[in-house]
């Protein structure tokens, strides 16, 4: 997956490409929209004659040290990305031109929203940030890339939210066909993303309040002890 890197694609189009001892050969380009490609590329090892195809997810409107212009763009590209790898053991390999904002960035909103669909009730986007810089020393570089991981983070969860009605809808006719009681299913539901929603919501408060300490290098558990 590409944030706008750069990088020669036009040397990746030229057929049988050899570039580190690898051939490559790019299968098929399919834009998606303006802010987003996906390419397939056939590679082989020359030394060693393994093969395998690579599939090239390529986000176009993110500058460099800069934001995207607005949330729903990325979090579509998301969206496509882990439809797309889902129930599939294959990694997963993020990257932009340094490795650390754009990709950092990525990184933080990924992790947040995937324990917030698999039910996390408190999440610390301060300390999720802080795991990625023990990683990745420099992960998100600027106060704004933050912000707006924590705004992409909000308008995923108020997504969720508009589309609970139409959820509990199906499951209450999904109920009555199988004589379940589907009412009481979906308010189970609605409790519990409601919970969740709530968490986030409190979490990005403090969150905001503490990117400041966070981009200079202080973590927010280090202040409270």
């Amino acid at each position: 997956m590409i944030l706008r890197c750069a990088i020669d694609i036009g040397r990746l189009k030229e057929p049988n490409s050899i570039i580190y001892m690898r051939r490559v050969h790019l299968v098929s380009e399919h834009i998606w929209c303006d802010d987003f490609l996906v390419r397939s590329f056939y590679l082989k090892n020359l030394k060693t004659t393994e093969t395998r195809t690579v599939t090239q997810f390529h986000f176009l409107t993110w500058p460099e040290g800069g934001i995207p212009s607005a949330t729903k763009p990325l979090l579509e590209f998301r969206r496509k990305v882990n439809k797309s790898f889902r129930g599939r053991s294959c990694p997963i390999v993020v990257h932009c031109s340094d490795g650390v904002g754009r990709t950092g960035s990525y990184l933080l909103l990924d992790m947040v929203l995937n324990r917030i669909s698999k039910g996390a009730k408190e999440i610390d986007i301060a300390a999720t940030l802080e795991h990625i810089r023990d990683q990745r020393a420099g992960a998100v570089c600027t106060k704004q890339q933050f912000q707006f991981v924590l705004s992409a983070v909000a308008e995923e969860v108020q997504a969720v939210l508009r589309a609970l009605p139409q959820q509990q809808q199906t499951t209450q006719e999904s109920g009555s066909d199988s004589g379940l009681s589907a009412g009481q299913s979906a308010s189970s539901a609605q409790q519990e993303l409601v919970a969740t929603t709530s968490g986030v919501t409190t979490i990005s408060g403090s969150s905001s309040q503490a990117s400041g300490e966070v981009l200079n290098g202080q973590s927010s558990r280090k202040q409270s002890k």
